[in-house]
């Protein structure tokens, strides 16, 4: 700013005049630098968003599948064992779909109105937290299973911290367009979020795969 105003006087122009541009200069900037960031978490969480719209509705779907498969169950009197398998299937979409609406309101229309870039930052590391707190239940509730081998535990372990780095390495790769930046340390929990939302996935389906048997 101090090369700006001697360069401004070189010019000709007054104190009062150097000191309005200088004042002009420092609110465009702060404008341009809050649409940046009012754009950059739009595509965070939109995407986000559309991403768990999607899962909302494969659980939707299900819901009404096993409605129906009930009913019909009921009216037929079918076998009971297929009425339980019917209606555990049915819970455990319920209890998915209430999960996935409960991630949608966090990183929706019910996400707070930022203000500054460190609140952003707050927030993505809150909701990646939050993941990898559910992330860490469902490891431990895979580890525990009573079949579980010793070679298969040793196997997931190593799988496991695989994932940890290649979600690590990916998350800062993704991060580093805004290298340097107050911006990086959301990037790098968004990506890292996303990651995490995956792996989650492929343990339910895992658990639940292990448990049909």
């Amino acid at each position: 700013m101090r090369i700006l105003a001697d360069s401004l006087k070189e010019l000709g122009l007054s104190s009062i005049a150097i000191l309005f541009f200088i004042s002009l200069l420092g609110v465009l900037i702060f404008l341009f630098s809050g649409s940046i960031r009012e754009l950059v978490l739009s595509k965070l969480f939109t995407s986000k968003s559309k991403k768990i719209s999607g899962e909302i509705d494969k659980y939707v779907s299900i819901i009404d599948e096993c409605n129906s498969h009930l009913e019909i169950a009921e009216k037929r009197n079918l076998d009971p064992d297929y009425h339980r398998h019917v209606k555990q299937k049915l819970d455990d979409a319920v209890e998915c779909y209430l999960k996935l609406e409960t991630q949608k309101d966090l990183i929706s229309g019910d996400a707070p109105d930022f203000t500054t870039q460190s609140e952003m930052n707050e927030y993505a590391y809150d909701l990646l937290w939050q993941t990898q707190k559910e992330l860490a239940g469902l490891i431990e509730e895979l580890l525990s299973l009573p079949d579980l081998s010793a070679q298969e535990i040793e196997a997931f372990n190593a799988s496991q911290r695989s994932w940890e780095t290649f979600s690590d390495q990916q998350a800062v790769f993704s991060s580093l367009v805004a290298e340097g930046g107050t911006m990086q340390p959301c990037l790098w929990a968004s990506d890292k979020y996303d990651k995490s939302l995956e792996r989650i996935a492929d343990l339910k389906q895992e658990l639940k795969t292990r448990k049909s048997f």
